[in-house]
């Protein structure tokens, strides 16, 4: 099963980490939404042409699912050594880190807004599996697993 991954903002990153990278369960694209005229006007004054037209929406899947994506930090943990996906997730922060260049997290900031590094530029696919299972019976008395319906303990 593939998945993406994506970002908002390095502001989110920088507040949340893994928390605010984003599980896409279908492709999303980076839109941007143009103003309309009445738009441009705002109470701190009119946005004109070297400010843009556009403002970012942001990634988006364009399916309709009713979960558009999932917080990575909160689905498969933060890269803490008692986390059971510490891998990936150590695997996802380094791409990140690739991202903003191997520059420090203090200098990250600075990329965004020079331009340098942008969230509609990261867009990581991974292809995971995913296993279901039914957790095994165990005996009312003594918790022990059944075997074939009976409790090896308690015959």
């Amino acid at each position: 099963m593939k998945v993406w991954m994506a970002y908002h903002s390095v502001g989110g990153l920088l507040g949340g980490g893994l928390e605010r990278v984003h599980v896409y369960f279908s492709k999303p694209h980076f839109y941007l939404e143009a103003y309309t005229p009445d738009e441009r006007i705002t109470p701190l004054g009119e946005v004109v042409e070297s400010q843009g037209y556009y403002r970012r929406v942001g990634w988006e899947a364009p399916h309709r699912m009713w979960v558009q994506s999932q917080s990575f930090g909160n689905w498969l943990g933060y890269a803490k050594d008692s986390d059971e996906h510490r891998e990936l997730a150590l695997y996802v922060w380094t791409k990140i880190g690739e991202h903003f260049n191997g520059l420090p997290m203090d200098r990250w900031e600075e990329q965004e807004k020079n331009g340098t590094v942008l969230p509609k530029d990261f867009l990581l696919e991974l292809d995971i599996h995913i296993t279901f299972s039914v957790p095994p019976k165990k005996c009312d008395d003594c918790s022990e697993v059944l075997i074939d319906g009976t409790c090896p303990s308690c015959k």
